[in-house]
């Protein structure tokens, strides 16, 4: 049998006939639509033609990586015969993969639905042949990758197993033409093997992958049709709509499961599963309160979602939250998937030269997959935190995602790799939904495309997420990870003190929560800090000049921003040596960024007319800036946003 032509809905094929009383000829097999077939034969003398009926209406999805044309040669059990055998495999709707099956006995055409996915891409089908006299059976096709398959047939009330191995000859999924505009600067998605992984499964909205973050854009054109608006809840305000007023949410929201061939925008890792958004921070700048992460991760999984991302967290030299500890072996327990963000070094801490990379909470609990920043040449990002607590990395470095005001934007930092693994863990699920946490994880760590040392090294742990690897990787049985729990004493060792750095660290940090948390502008200036502190952190980690000049201006600024703070009674003038230091540090930084950073600055900036002020008092300076009464401050904040 030769497959002489294939068209948008019809496969013409010669026959030859070795055995049997059949004449050889020519077979035309046409899909009228999903439910039949329309079939004929002739040999230039005879024909016949007849209709080949659906068998079943019944079935789920199936893998995208069946759909083609394959071939292969199939050994029967009985005789010890070998045969040559053909398999059509085009989409039905709905969610049924409908199969033109040419029996190794030749004269044996049929149609199957392929309605069952179960364990390691098998799909089960049973089969009624409309012509010849081949037993009624049922297929079982496992896909090894996106180029073979084993093929299997089974006869009712006997032993017999036909088996083989098929190989694809042609026909592509239709589904893999990513129509996105911007499709092509993502190069994470090409990194982890994105495309590849779309071959076998593009996701099922039956996965929910929970957002847990500043909330996500409701109205994003590539987000609207994805996200569950019917369980989204803002914790802060204790409502039920979770929108997003800072832009971090809908990023990571983005590199999850943004709408894939829409002609728009961007791809998603996870194209076709829900997304469930849980807010957990207050207003933009501000942090989020313990209580509200722990309630949202145990809501998640009441809400039966199956992956929690958590780009989020603060610094391991913080105190251990066991609240939070107990919320994750919840959700857990429950069969939840929970990765997160390892970290990202301070830009302060960096600038006086004691910044602590080791991995953060929650993801340096056990029960979480813990995920660090790769940049574009496979090497760490030099911000991403790092220890032995690390599972592996995922591209961090100028990723381009979904943005507010239906815009889209590239940012650095493990908030941005950690939704990359959670995507890829919402495709291992929509394959198999079985797959429990543990199994997951240790999936994920032996699938990867090692980096770096072999094997597990700290800075990238076991190596670079490789999302078709994960879906081909199977394990077995797997012991469940012990329960994250608060270590006894703290395993992470504290900063080197130093007491002038301390007075200036103090000084910051109050700036931080008692000027700048406490006012709308301030808290739109916190935000674009947060957002961009990871690209901070990489300049001056790769600039020395640059963090010389940085500590320098933050040692020569503090009477200035001291004078900010509530409790001060001083007046102190802006002097112009001071605004000429940052006016070229501003300068300078912007100038060793990427577009999107030097933006941001340089228009906070420019809104601050500090040219006009200098001889001015600093806290008058401030308070004409803002007019609005401070906000309601609210409880208990996590020390960092990671971003």
């Amino acid at each position: 049998m030769t497959l002489r032509e294939i068209s948008s809905n019809s496969v013409i094929l010669d026959t030859k006939y070795t055995f049997g009383n059949c004449s050889n000829g020519s077979h035309t097999l046409t899909l009228n639509n999903p439910t039949s077939l329309g079939y004929s034969w002739s040999n230039g003398t005879v024909s016949s033609s007849g209709v080949l009926s659906k068998i079943s209406n019944s079935g789920t999805s199936v893998n995208d990586s069946l759909i083609g044309i394959w071939r292969g040669t199939i050994v029967s059990d009985v005789n010890g015969n070998t045969f040559s055998a053909l398999i059509a495999l085009v989409p039905g709707d709905p969610g049924n993969t409908v199969g033109i099956i040419l029996h190794p006995s030749i004269s044996c055409i049929g149609l199957t639905v392929l309605n069952e996915a179960t364990t390691n891409s098998r799909l089960k089908s049973d089969t009624t042949y409309s012509h010849g006299e081949c037993a009624n059976g049922m297929h079982q096709l496992t896909v090894n990758n996106v180029t073979t398959m084993d093929y299997q047939w089974f006869e009712p009330g006997t032993s017999r197993i036909d088996s083989g191995s098929l190989v694809r000859i042609g026909g592509k999924p239709v589904q893999l033409t990513i129509n996105d505009p911007r499709f092509n600067e993502q190069w994470g998605l090409a990194k982890i093997n994105a495309y590849d992984a779309w071959f076998i499964t593009q996701g099922s909205p039956d996965i929910t992958i929970a957002i847990i973050d500043t909330g996500v854009e409701l109205a994003h054109d590539d987000l609207k049709q994805k996200v569950n608006t019917v369980d989204d809840y803002n914790f802060p305000a204790n409502t039920d709509e979770a929108n997003d007023e800072s832009g971090h949410g809908t990023h990571v929201a983005g590199i999850v499961a943004a709408e894939t061939n829409n002609q728009l925008g961007i791809a998603g890792v996870c194209p076709r599963c829900e997304i469930l958004p849980l807010r957990v921070f207050d207003a933009p700048g501000q942090g989020a309160a313990i209580d509200n992460i722990a309630n949202a991760i145990k809501y998640a999984a009441d809400k039966e979602a199956r992956v929690i991302n958590l780009s989020l967290g603060y610094a391991a030299d913080q105190a251990c939250s066991q609240t939070l500890a107990d919320a994750i072996n919840y959700a857990y327990e429950k069969g939840v998937v929970i990765v997160a963000a390892s970290g990202n070094a301070c830009p302060v801490d960096v600038a006086f030269g004691r910044a602590n990379f080791s991995v953060a909470y929650p993801a340096r609990f056990d029960r979480v997959i813990a995920v660090g920043a790769s940049n574009p040449n496979d090497t760490r990002a030099s911000f991403s935190s790092y220890d032995a607590m690390l599972d592996l990395v995922a591209p961090g470095q100028g990723i381009l995602s979904t943005y507010l005001n239906n815009s889209y934007k590239s940012l650095d930092g493990t908030s941005m790799a950690s939704p990359m693994v959670a995507g890829v863990v919402g495709l291992m699920l929509s394959r198999d939904a079985s797959l429990s946490p543990a199994k997951v994880a240790e999936i994920l760590r032996t699938s990867v495309t090692d980096l770096g040392t072999s094997g597990f090294d700290q800075e990238t742990g076991w190596g670079l997420l490789n999302a078709s690897q994960a879906l081909l990787t199977t394990v077995s049985n797997i012991a469940d990870l012990p329960p994250a729990a608060c270590p006894v004493p703290a395993e992470v060792p504290q900063a080197m003190a130093d007491p002038q750095t301390d007075q200036l660290f103090t000084i910051y940090r109050s700036l931080r929560d008692t000027v700048l948390a406490q006012s709308a502008l301030g808290q739109k200036y916190l935000a674009i800090y947060y957002e961009q502190a990871p690209t901070l952190a990489s300049i001056l980690l790769t600039h020395d000049d640059l963090r010389t000049r940085t500590a320098t201006f933050l040692q020569n600024a503090a009477d200035e921003f001291s004078a900010l703070l509530p409790s001060s009674t001083q007046s102190v003038m802006l002097s112009q040596e001071l605004y000429d230091e940052a006016n070229a540090l501003v300068r300078d930084l912007a100038g060793a960024g990427g577009s999107s950073f030097a933006s941001d600055i340089t228009t906070v900036w420019q809104e601050l007319h500090l040219d006009a002020q200098v001889g001015s008092d600093v806290k008058s300076i401030w308070n004409d800036l803002q007019p609005d009464p401070p906000p309601s401050q609210s409880s208990v904040y996590l020390p960092v946003l990671i971003r």
